[in-house]
Protein backbone atom coordinates (compact mmCIF):
# COMPACT_ATOMS: atom_id res chain seq x y z
CA UNK A 1 0.00 0.00 0.00
CA UNK A 2 1.30 3.45 -0.89
CA UNK A 3 1.03 5.92 2.00
CA UNK A 4 1.82 9.60 1.73
CA UNK A 5 1.30 13.09 3.18
CA UNK A 6 2.25 12.01 6.71
CA UNK A 7 1.87 14.61 9.44
CA UNK A 8 2.97 14.06 13.04
CA UNK A 9 0.97 15.62 15.87
CA UNK A 10 2.79 18.28 17.94
CA UNK A 11 2.86 15.98 21.00
CA UNK A 12 4.39 13.16 18.90
CA UNK A 13 1.67 10.63 19.78
CA UNK A 14 -0.04 10.41 16.37
CA UNK A 15 0.80 10.37 12.68
CA UNK A 16 -1.96 11.21 10.21
CA UNK A 17 -1.58 10.06 6.61
CA UNK A 18 -3.54 9.27 3.48
CA UNK A 19 -3.12 6.31 1.18
CA UNK A 20 -3.68 5.37 -2.45
CA UNK A 21 -7.03 3.75 -1.55
CA UNK A 22 -8.33 7.25 -0.75
CA UNK A 23 -8.46 6.56 2.98
CA UNK A 24 -7.32 8.78 5.86
CA UNK A 25 -5.54 7.06 8.73
CA UNK A 26 -4.31 7.87 12.24
CA UNK A 27 -1.33 5.90 13.48
CA UNK A 28 -0.85 5.68 17.25
CA UNK A 29 2.92 5.76 17.76
CA UNK A 30 2.89 4.21 21.26
CA UNK A 31 0.59 1.30 20.33
CA UNK A 32 1.94 0.93 16.79
CA UNK A 33 -1.60 0.63 15.45
CA UNK A 34 -3.47 2.47 12.71
CA UNK A 35 -7.13 3.50 12.67
CA UNK A 36 -9.00 4.49 9.52
CA UNK A 37 -10.97 7.70 10.17
CA UNK A 38 -12.32 8.58 6.72
CA UNK A 39 -12.87 7.15 3.24
CA UNK A 40 -13.42 9.13 0.05
CA UNK A 41 -14.93 8.05 -3.25
CA UNK A 42 -13.85 11.28 -4.95
CA UNK A 43 -10.11 11.65 -4.45
CA UNK A 44 -7.27 11.76 -1.97
CA UNK A 45 -7.22 13.62 1.35
CA UNK A 46 -4.72 16.47 1.63
CA UNK A 47 -3.54 19.45 3.71
CA UNK A 48 -3.31 17.58 7.03
CA UNK A 49 -2.89 20.12 9.83
CA UNK A 50 -2.78 19.47 13.59
CA UNK A 51 -4.00 21.89 16.25
CA UNK A 52 -1.22 23.08 18.59
CA UNK A 53 -2.64 20.98 21.47
CA UNK A 54 -2.92 17.84 19.25
CA UNK A 55 -6.66 17.53 20.01
CA UNK A 56 -7.88 18.26 16.47
CA UNK A 57 -6.82 17.32 12.97
CA UNK A 58 -7.93 19.59 10.11
CA UNK A 59 -7.81 18.25 6.57
CA UNK A 60 -9.10 18.90 3.07
CA UNK A 61 -11.66 16.36 1.99
CA UNK A 62 -12.53 15.86 -1.69
CA UNK A 63 -16.21 15.70 -2.67
CA UNK A 64 -18.08 15.17 -5.94
CA UNK A 65 -18.10 18.95 -6.56
CA UNK A 66 -15.46 20.90 -4.60
CA UNK A 67 -13.14 20.21 -1.69
CA UNK A 68 -14.17 21.06 1.88
CA UNK A 69 -12.40 21.34 5.21
CA UNK A 70 -13.19 18.86 7.96
CA UNK A 71 -12.04 18.77 11.58
CA UNK A 72 -11.50 15.45 13.36
CA UNK A 73 -11.68 15.40 17.18
CA UNK A 74 -9.07 13.15 18.76
CA UNK A 75 -11.06 12.98 22.03
CA UNK A 76 -14.46 11.96 20.64
CA UNK A 77 -13.44 10.53 17.27
CA UNK A 78 -16.13 12.61 15.53
CA UNK A 79 -15.81 14.73 12.42
CA UNK A 80 -17.03 18.32 12.11
CA UNK A 81 -17.53 19.83 8.66
CA UNK A 82 -16.05 23.32 8.78
CA UNK A 83 -16.97 24.26 5.20
CA UNK A 84 -19.42 22.81 2.72
CA UNK A 85 -18.91 21.59 -0.84
CA UNK A 86 -20.57 24.56 -2.58
CA UNK A 87 -17.24 26.35 -3.01
CA UNK A 88 -13.65 25.13 -3.06
CA UNK A 89 -11.88 25.36 0.33
CA UNK A 90 -8.42 24.05 1.18
CA UNK A 91 -5.14 24.53 3.04
CA UNK A 92 -6.26 24.84 6.71
CA UNK A 93 -3.70 26.32 9.12
CA UNK A 94 -4.09 26.77 12.89
CA UNK A 95 -3.14 29.93 14.76
CA UNK A 96 -0.34 29.35 17.30
CA UNK A 97 -2.82 29.59 20.20
CA UNK A 98 -5.30 27.20 18.53
CA UNK A 99 -8.21 29.65 18.71
CA UNK A 100 -8.41 30.38 14.97
CA UNK A 101 -8.30 28.34 11.80
CA UNK A 102 -7.26 30.04 8.57
CA UNK A 103 -7.91 28.60 5.12
CA UNK A 104 -8.07 29.47 1.43
CA UNK A 105 -11.35 29.44 -0.47
CA UNK A 106 -12.77 30.44 -3.85
CA UNK A 107 -15.69 32.60 -2.69
CA UNK A 108 -15.17 35.91 -4.50
CA UNK A 109 -17.19 35.89 -7.71
CA UNK A 110 -16.79 39.46 -8.89
CA UNK A 111 -16.32 39.44 -12.65
CA UNK A 112 -14.06 41.86 -14.49
CA UNK A 113 -16.66 41.89 -17.28
CA UNK A 114 -19.32 44.35 -16.17
CA UNK A 115 -22.14 43.00 -18.33
CA UNK A 116 -22.28 39.89 -20.53
CA UNK A 117 -24.38 41.67 -23.17
CA UNK A 118 -23.42 43.04 -26.54
CA UNK A 119 -22.26 41.94 -29.95
CA UNK A 120 -19.36 39.83 -28.72
CA UNK A 121 -21.04 38.57 -25.52
CA UNK A 122 -17.98 38.22 -23.27
CA UNK A 123 -18.00 35.50 -20.66
CA UNK A 124 -17.62 36.40 -16.99
CA UNK A 125 -13.98 36.55 -15.99
CA UNK A 126 -13.01 35.93 -12.37
CA UNK A 127 -9.38 36.82 -11.70
CA UNK A 128 -9.38 37.01 -7.88
CA UNK A 129 -11.59 34.19 -6.63
CA UNK A 130 -9.29 32.96 -3.87
CA UNK A 131 -9.07 34.74 -0.52
CA UNK A 132 -7.92 33.95 3.00
CA UNK A 133 -10.66 33.25 5.55
CA UNK A 134 -10.60 32.73 9.29
CA UNK A 135 -12.92 30.87 11.63
CA UNK A 136 -13.08 31.42 15.39
CA UNK A 137 -13.04 28.06 17.17
CA UNK A 138 -14.31 29.37 20.50
CA UNK A 139 -17.08 31.84 21.25
CA UNK A 140 -16.48 35.45 22.16
CA UNK A 141 -13.32 35.96 20.12
CA UNK A 142 -12.64 39.10 18.15
CA UNK A 143 -10.58 38.88 14.98
CA UNK A 144 -7.00 39.99 15.51
CA UNK A 145 -7.26 41.81 12.17
CA UNK A 146 -10.31 43.86 13.08
CA UNK A 147 -9.50 47.49 13.89
CA UNK A 148 -10.08 48.68 17.42
CA UNK A 149 -13.32 50.53 18.14
CA UNK A 150 -15.34 51.68 21.15
CA UNK A 151 -16.21 48.09 22.09
CA UNK A 152 -12.61 47.07 22.73
CA UNK A 153 -10.00 48.87 24.78
CA UNK A 154 -6.87 49.45 22.77
CA UNK A 155 -3.59 48.25 24.19
CA UNK A 156 -0.98 50.75 25.29
CA UNK A 157 1.08 50.30 22.14
CA UNK A 158 -1.78 51.49 19.99
CA UNK A 159 -2.69 54.44 22.22
CA UNK A 160 0.79 55.93 22.19
CA UNK A 161 0.86 59.24 20.34
CA UNK A 162 2.29 59.13 16.84
CA UNK A 163 5.87 60.29 16.46
CA UNK A 164 6.39 63.98 15.73
CA UNK A 165 7.90 64.71 12.33
CA UNK A 166 9.50 67.97 11.31
CA UNK A 167 7.77 69.77 8.47
CA UNK A 168 9.86 71.26 5.69
CA UNK A 169 9.87 75.04 5.71
CA UNK A 170 9.99 76.91 2.42
CA UNK A 171 13.32 78.52 1.52
CA UNK A 172 13.55 82.26 2.20
CA UNK A 173 11.93 84.31 -0.52
CA UNK A 174 9.38 81.67 -1.50
CA UNK A 175 5.80 82.50 -0.79
CA UNK A 176 4.27 79.78 1.33
CA UNK A 177 1.18 78.22 -0.13
CA UNK A 178 -1.89 78.13 2.04
CA UNK A 179 -2.98 74.56 2.75
CA UNK A 180 -6.31 73.56 1.29
CA UNK A 181 -8.47 70.65 2.40
CA UNK A 182 -6.95 68.60 -0.43
CA UNK A 183 -3.32 69.44 0.46
CA UNK A 184 -1.55 67.00 2.75
CA UNK A 185 1.54 68.01 4.68
CA UNK A 186 4.12 65.30 4.40
CA UNK A 187 6.99 64.74 6.79
CA UNK A 188 10.42 65.11 5.25
CA UNK A 189 13.96 64.66 6.36
CA UNK A 190 15.59 67.73 7.76
CA UNK A 191 18.62 68.97 5.86
CA UNK A 192 21.74 70.32 7.56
Amino acid sequence: MIRFDGSMSPDGAWIAYGDKNQELWLFNVAQRAGTRIAVSLNGEFSDLSWSPDSKWLAYTEPTATFSRITLHSMESGRDVRLTDDRVDSWSPVWSPDGKWLYFLSDRNFQSLVSAPWGARQPEPFFDRETRIYQVALTTGLRSPFRPADELVREDSARTAPPPVHALRCPPPGDVPRRPTPHTRLRPTRSTP
